[in-house]
């Protein structure tokens, strides 16, 4: 099929990059993964050359700064994929925390490790990042449009004087896994697993708080 606009012929392509996400024609985000996987290969890659002269802290650093900023861009929406795409990028930070040990060799368990350096795993993050969104849909930061669009509608309140919260939110019904993995569903599914005490605090202490609780439960869902 041909598409025209303005007299000329759109060529159609598997993928597409835009604002560095790459979509792919199935939005399977394959594409994306690639080469979200040869940057994180990277960052792995100069952590390992430079563990044996810097320590820990200034290893973190680096890591934050070549891996984790490459993760957490457009999280929402390449997470989506199903997890057995995602596991060799999952492999892939494995490989960049292990350089963050002094000594290479100790035979310690990945969860560990993300535990004891406080950084969240690939399924964390994702579930971190979701969780903040759901924090301004909740507080009525974002514009109408973006919470008209997760057509999510509360179950549950909270009274306070001359105030009311929501606690929950309904969870639609997902008969596929696809729409299990979408944001309308992972959203609330999300936010109702959030201690309530958290939903009330000031924004950057529910990230903070989130973040903990996310690193001391991991894989909550």
């Amino acid at each position: 099929m041909n598409i025209f606009c303005s007299q000329q012929t759109i060529t159609q392509v598997d993928s597409v990059k835009y604002l560095g996400i790459l979509s792919d024609s199935s939005l399977k985000w394959t594409s994306h993964l690639e080469n979200l996987g040869k940057k994180v290969a990277g960052g792995a890659s100069v952590l390992f050359k430079l563990q044996p002269f810097a320590d820990v802290h200034l290893l973190t650093i680096v890591y934050f700064c070549l891996v984790y900023s490459h993760l957490i861009y457009g999280i929402l929406n390449w997470a989506t994929a199903n997890w057995s795409s995602i596991a060799d990028l999952a492999k892939l930070n494995n490989r960049a925390i292990r350089s963050l040990l002094v000594n290479r060799r100790e035979r310690i368990p990945h969860r560990d490790l993300f535990y004891s350096a406080r950084i969240l795993q690939i399924k964390d993050i994702y579930n971190y990042e979701l969780a903040k969104h759901m924090y301004k849909i909740y507080h009525n930061i974002f514009p109408d449009y973006i919470i008209n669009g997760f057509n999510i509608s509360a179950t549950a309140k909270i009274r306070v004087p001359r105030q009311t919260f929501k606690l929950t939110y309904k969870i639609p019904l997902a008969k596929t896994l696809n729409e299990q993995h979408h944001s309308s569903f992972r959203g609330p599914t999300i936010w109702n697993s959030i201690p309530n005490d958290f939903k009330l605090v000031t924004y950057f202490r529910f990230c903070r708080l989130q973040k903990n609780y996310l690193i001391d439960h991991p894989h909550i869902l």
